[in-house]
């Protein structure tokens, strides 16, 4: 019996543990996780028609929770964030792309799915491109009026980590663009003149709002004053002493 309820206790220490397990420290994190009800932790959810931006179980990449768009081929639907306005600001996040997803019906459509602002000419856009078809198949990015496209890291049906630095330095500035680590776009010689004061993620502008059925997945957005880098695994787990890792893997030793 005492080595039962060592066990149970044991259980109990990784079920709390696992509970807790969300990243912590930067300047906010929106990760689905604890999220409450609507508009969850953003500032607003921003959904019109039936296209909706919501809080999804099917769209984690880590934890229990991320965050779906859903399209109805006509509307557009976002969370928005507002924070103290910065001259530099780095945010981090995941997509998810399934196959099937389509950005309007033919070449040179795209759908931006993150966005610093709402001046276009403080504005710095992230989105998902097509060259042929509507199939998406580049990256897009956006500052001040002025794209430019990748195909770096991309593909469908997988988890992207995607970064993006907004940066003002007097009247100019710029961002640069990070897919799975990587720096693949950048541009810091526009014309910028506010700060970086919200971030929008979902669908926020579009050539053609996506078809009715289609969706994408968010997860894990982080942000702070320099890089983000990659998901970090929760403290919970990782700093339980080894001896504890042992008994929670091999009990018998108990």
């Amino acid at each position: 019996m005492k080595r039962l309820a060592a066990i149970l206790a044991l259980v109990l220490i990784l079920i709390v543990l696992i509970s807790i397990a969300v990243e912590t420290g930067g300047l906010f994190i929106l990760d689905g996780e604890d999220a409450g009800s609507t508009p969850w932790e953003w500032t607003s959810i921003n959904n019109s028609g039936s296209a909706t931006f919501a809080l999804d179980g099917a769209a984690k990449n880590n934890g229990s929770y991320g965050y779906t768009f859903t399209p109805d081929s006509t509307n557009t639907a976002y969370g928005r964030k507002t924070f103290t306005a910065i001259d530099e600001i780095y945010v981090r996040f995941y997509i998810f792309i399934p196959t099937g997803f389509n950005v309007g019906t033919g070449a040179g459509e795209y759908v931006d799915v993150a966005m610093f602002n709402a001046v276009l000419s403080d504005e710095i856009r992230f989105g998902i491109y097509t060259t042929s078809g509507g199939v998406p198949n580049s990256w897009r990015f956006w500052v001040n009026y002025t794209p430019q496209y990748s195909t770096t890291n991309f593909s469908l049906n997988s988890w992207h980590r995607i970064e993006i630095r907004y940066y003002k330095y007097a009247s100019t500035g710029g961002g640069e663009l990070w897919i799975d680590g990587t720096s693949v776009l950048s541009d810091y010689d526009q014309t910028i003149s506010a700060q970086a004061s919200s971030f929008y993620l979902g669908c926020e502008l579009a050539t053609s709002a996506p078809g009715a059925g289609d969706v994408l997945y968010f997860d894990d957005i982080k942000a702070d004053t320099s890089p983000v880098g990659a998901y970090s695994s929760p403290a919970g787990w990782t700093n339980m002493p080894a001896a504890l890792h042992a008994i929670i893997w091999r009990p018998a030793i108990l």
